[in-house]
Order: structure tokens, then sequence, then C-alpha cells
């Protein structure tokens, strides 16, 4: 958790910090503003810092190591030449993670890549399986473009990743406050979303838009290990019955 200096008339910067192990350089950790400041009155703040002061001015960001640090290990953030805003940092949290393998290829099918419509495209295809071979959507591990509502509808689909780590959901950086996520409604019934992130670009808090899982009409739905960051809400439910939502970090919205 960090902050980092707004740009002069809003709309954030971009910088990174280095990050040591044992005293020796692992990686940068990339940094951005852009979702951090917001001004003015409490109950509509904006991005201009003309608005008035400030409201909300910290993020976090978050870096995969790429290796095991043993226990014991020294971990330092470290401010080189090469970064070049000035830092507060609030806290760190580590933990050791690894990829959630494909419950079962034969029932589990698999996007032919990283796009919304690849994803779609095989939420569909259990939808339209007639032999009631298939019972779900796997998404393995990579980083997935999308810039709208994924459907899921006419029988339950079970939806499950890699891991929040691993299977990640970006919503387009060149644009803000993008409606991603997924809809439901009541002949879905019975469906799961698992262990996947969903990083979204919301710049404000707004009305209407912004939930990453916005249902209508439809129950028992269990919602497990969901990463969700940038948007306006994890879940939103009309008219909704026996909804789980467990095990799921949703953080800086």
């Amino acid at each position: 958790r960090f902050s980092i200096p707004d740009a002069p008339g809003g709309g954030g910067i971009d910088s990174t910090l280095n990050v040591y192990v044992d005293g020796v350089f692992l990686k940068a950790i990339d940094l951005t503003s852009k979702y951090a400041w917001l001004y003015g009155n409490e109950t509509a703040p904006g991005n201009s810092p003309g608005s008035g002061a400030p409201r909300h001015i910290y993020d976090e960001a978050n870096v995969m190591l790429g290796k095991t640090v043993p226990a014991g290990s020294k971990i330092r953030l470290q401010k080189d030449s090469a970064n070049t805003s000035t830092y507060a940092i609030d806290f760190i949290n580590l933990e050791q993670v690894a990829p959630v393998a494909n419950p079962n290829p034969a029932t589990y099918t698999v996007p032919a890549g990283f796009t919304h419509q690849d994803v779609q495209n095989a939420l569909d295809k259990v939808r339209m399986d007639t032999t009631g071979t298939l019972v779900g959507v796997y998404l393995p591990a990579g980083e997935y473009s999308t810039a709208s509502k994924f459907q899921v509808y006419g029988k339950a689909v079970k939806v499950v990743g890699a891991g929040p780590w691993y299977t990640r959901f970006n919503a387009p950086a060149t644009q803000d406050n993008t409606d991603v996520g997924f809809r439901a409604e009541a002949s879905a019934k019975g469906s799961s979303f698992a262990n996947f992130a969903y990083f979204g670009n919301y710049t404000s808090r707004i009305d209407g838009p912004g939930k990453v899982f916005d249902f209508s009409n439809v129950s028992d739905i269990v919602i497990d290990n969901i990463w969700n960051e940038h948007m306006v809400c994890l879940y939103w439910g009309a008219n909704t019955d026996n909804i789980t939502i467990k095990n799921s970090r949703i953080r800086n919205m």
C-alpha cells in the first residue's frame, strides 16, 4: 500500500520502486497514482485538484517475485536513481502461491486465447453442450483483456481460473470507468466463479455500472477466491438469493 504524488492537473503519474532480497536487486514494482487521488466534497469527489482538499491518497500495487523467498530473508523496497518519484509506504503483504490446475480437462473447456471473445465463446460452448459432458470453463494463467460484460445464462456454469495471481482480467488501460465483469440471470442458477482476479479502471466512485458480478433474478451462486480492484463493487444483486462470497479480496474500490 503506497502513495505517490498526483499529476499537477490530476490523472496520476507512473513510477517504479526497486525490490531487493537480502541486499540483492530482484526487480522493480510498477506504481501509478491514477487511481489514488480524489478531491473535493466527500459525497461526490472528483479527479481534479481544483475540486478541493484531497479525499483519497493511496492505492496498492502487486508483483510476483518469481521465486520462493526463504523464511528469515530481508525484503526491502528501495528508491534508486531509476525511481524518480517520492514515496510513502504504508504496509506490504507477502504470500506463497501456486497455480491451480484444470479440475478436469474432459469436462472443463478452455478458451482459445485471452481475448474477451475467446472467453465468451468458451462460456457459450458449455451452454450449448447437449451431451451433458461440459460443466465449466477453465481459464489458464494469463492476462485477459476485456472491455464489456460476459453473459452467463442457459444453465449453471462453473468458471475456474488458475488462481488470482495467475488468471487476471484487465479493463482497458486507455479508458476510464469501463463496465467489465459478468452478468447472469435466472437460467444461470447454480453457477460458480473461482480463482481469478479482476482489475478495473474506475477512477471515481459513480452510481450505476461498475460491478464485477452484476446479477439479477438468480440464486445459488458461489463466488470464491476472487481478487478485485478499481471497480465500483465486487457484487451487485437484484432479486437474488443464496449467494455465497468467500475467500475474496476487495481492494481500492
